[in-house]
């Protein structure tokens, strides 16, 4: 997938159409990868390929290249690409007149199925109500508070939006410089928000754009998409990142207002699920949001001190 990438990037862009460096990060995966991709990119001066030595999550594997570039002023631009994409189109006019406003700090694509079905992936700002929302997941709850919903219908035209699935981000090098670059403690999940957000209070703009185009094969890189899983699972550390998030935005009584929020939201889903008769497919669970609620984790690290 990611010689796939590689090699979308090659045919949109030819090596005299654009200044470009490639960056690829193995973020310790221990298959062989690294060596593949050494050897298949070797001779290239255009793509260095990275060994990170651990795997301390996106952020820190981002960060890793996104550091001495921002350092720099080699670069105007960096655009973030997930290795399980592939370029459908080049920069076009429209992109570039966008990018070059003086507010803008970050511009996202079309993500797209293989069969080309739209992806969402422009998005509002959590918040205790979007958790409340999700929670319950009523249709005429979603219909009447519908602006205030996480998941936003896919725009079909040039839009400002709050934040972006990071699978492909074009970054402003100079909005990064400005807020700073992704916290490297999210492991994976709730990054690219607390990034975006930092944007938006330093007052940049984030836009998507529906004729940039790149196809995201999703969860390729993590399986949390794949049909063996068990539906409704997520992994420990998206648990996690979510209570950071809502703790660092918030402090710790908003994240605990946050769940309660939650909490509240599912009670109505479950009283629902009783009376219309539907079946339950939440892929957040309760017990997992209070085990990593910023009353849990403060306990267990006092307890984990008097241990010693």
């Amino acid at each position: 997938m990611v010689r796939a990438c590689i090699a979308s990037l090659d045919a949109q862009y030819g090596a005299d159409a654009i200044v470009r460096k490639i960056f690829v990060v193995d973020n310790d995966s221990g298959d062989g990868s690294y060596e593949m991709l050494a050897a298949a990119f070797e001779g290239r001066s255009d793509v260095e390929v990275i060994h990170a030595g651990r795997n301390a999550g996106y952020a820190a594997g981002n960060n890793l290249v996104l550091e001495p570039i921002i350092a720099s002023d080699e670069y105007d631009y960096v655009w973030l690409l997930n290795p399980d994409t592939v370029v459908l189109t080049g920069i076009s006019d429209r992109v570039h007149e966008i990018l070059m406003r003086p507010r803008t700090a970050a511009l996202g694509a079309c993500l797209e199925d293989p069969d080309t079905t739209p992806q969402c992936s422009a998005f509002r700002f959590p918040s205790w109500l979007s958790e409340f929302l999700q929670a319950a997941n009523l249709s005429f709850l979603n219909l009447w508070f519908a602006k205030w919903r996480v998941v936003q219908p896919v725009p079909d035209a040039a839009t400002q939006t709050d934040w972006l699935a990071g699978a492909s981000v074009v970054f402003k090098t100079s909005a990064l410089r400005d807020v700073g670059l992704f916290d490297e403690k999210f492991f994976l999940y709730f990054e690219e928000v607390d990034l975006f957000k930092r944007l938006a209070e330093a007052g940049w703009e984030t836009w998507y754009l529906p004729e940039m185009r790149v196809v995201h094969h999703v969860g390729a890189s993590t399986g949390i998409s794949d049909d063996r899983r068990r539906v409704g699972e997520m992994p420990e550390y998206w648990y996690a990142s979510r209570s950071y998030y809502f703790s660092k935005q918030h402090g710790t009584l908003g994240a605990l207002w946050v769940d309660l929020c939650w909490a509240l939201g599912r009670a109505v889903f479950l009283s629902s699920r009783y009376l219309l008769r539907r079946s339950d497919t939440a892929a957040v669970k309760c017990g997992r949001i209070y085990a990593n609620s910023p009353l849990t984790r403060s306990w267990r690290a006092s307890r984990w001190a008097r241990n010693g």
